[in-house]
């Protein structure tokens, strides 16, 4: 039994709490205040990994595990932005407000995944050309023996809508689960399902958890369903992440280029004890010296002739830089908070 067993005071003892301001109490889970403490007084708790250790056993059975993200964009852009900042959704004149944490996550999940409907007070997940499905439609054309996971059943039941020759398994449905291909809700698959590691060779989770997020255990108990030392044959683990528009960086400036060498302008100096200069040059574009292209125009006739003296040549150089992370993510702008709090802010909070 959890303890304490109420929820939010489990969370506040065991968790790090950060602001919200949509949530009634303010506040809301963020991550555990000491996770290894947290599970190793937990009575009669294994991780796989202890399992394993204790059999024994050979890692992933001596097979192998391919992890392969696969990013889409979100489905409905529009509305994520409306409901990160006002907590509202609206369509067709109809709007819903989520409540507490687990309501926004189901509302961003349906907003990022699928196409939606407003079902007041709830939203509802439907059938849409997004992203995300049409991926999923061209996995399942591709390839058979693969489980798709979600953590919701309307997008599971949405899933087989698209794919009524799949299986699917939910809370309260269990159908054609003798097919190649099946979709489950996570739900179901945590805990008490054996046999899975015979049947799937590729795994498709909708939902992947980070390392640092309270439910990582659950994840890795389901990614042992078909992975670890029940493994019967190599097994790809497709993870679907989120990417934002890109985050672009543009340049727009002008460079002068020797007509002779081809090398570029890095240093103009004064010859001591005359009116005259001596230009040096680098042969990499990166140590050239740069002037912004707005710049150049309003004073394009004294660069033309420096350029002549020196027998140069101007370059306009026009560049775009796309920003990732290491693992493929997209960069996103930061936008700094205003703390000052407005009189509309504070009849949003409300």
């Amino acid at each position: 039994m959890a303890d304490p067993n109420q929820r939010e005071n489990w969370q506040l003892a065991h968790g790090k709490m950060k602001y919200s301001k949509f949530s009634y109490s303010k506040q809301e889970w963020d991550d555990f205040r000491d996770y290894e403490n947290y599970v190793s007084n937990l009575p009669n708790f294994f991780r796989w990994e202890e399992v394993e250790d204790i059999e024994e056993a050979e890692e992933n059975n001596g097979f192998e595990v391919v992890f392969e993200p696969i990013w889409c964009l979100t489905a409905n852009p529009e509305e994520l932005d409306q409901f990160r900042k006002l907590n509202i959704v609206g369509k067709n004149g109809k709007y819903a407000m989520a409540k507490q944490t687990f309501g926004r996550k189901t509302f961003e999940r349906y907003l990022i995944q699928t196409g939606f409907e407003v079902d007041f007070p709830k939203l509802k997940a439907v059938n849409a050309d997004t992203p995300m499905l049409l991926q999923l439609d061209l996995l399942l054309a591709s390839k058979t023996e693969m489980l798709i996971v979600s953590k919701s059943k309307q997008i599971v039941e949405v899933i087989r809508e698209r794919h009524p020759e799949i299986g699917i398994w939910t809370g309260d449905k269990k159908d054609s689960l003798e097919q190649t291909n099946v979709v489950a809700t996570s739900q179901v698959l945590g805990v008490g399902v054996d046999g899975l590691q015979h049947k799937f060779k590729t795994i498709v989770i909708l939902d992947p958890v980070s390392p640092s997020d309270g439910d990582y255990d659950d994840y890795r108990q389901l990614l042992w369903r078909v992975t670890g030392s029940r493994q019967q044959h190599d097994v790809r683990v497709i993870e679907f992440y989120l990417r934002r528009i890109k985050m672009k960086l543009s340049s727009d400036y002008i460079v002068m280029r020797d007509k002779q060498s081809g090398h570029f302008l890095n240093e103009l100096k004064n010859k001591r004890s005359s009116l005259a200069t001596k230009a040096g040059f680098v042969d990499d574009i990166r140590g050239a010296l740069t002037m912004p292209y707005d710049c150049y125009l309003e004073q394009k006739t004294a660069l033309k002739a420096l350029a002549k003296v020196h027998g140069m040549e101007i370059i306009r150089v026009k560049a775009t830089f796309d920003l990732t992370y290491p693992n493929g993510g997209d960069v996103q702008k930061i936008e700094r908070e205003n703390k000052n709090i407005g009189l509309f802010d504070l009849l949003r909070s409300l």
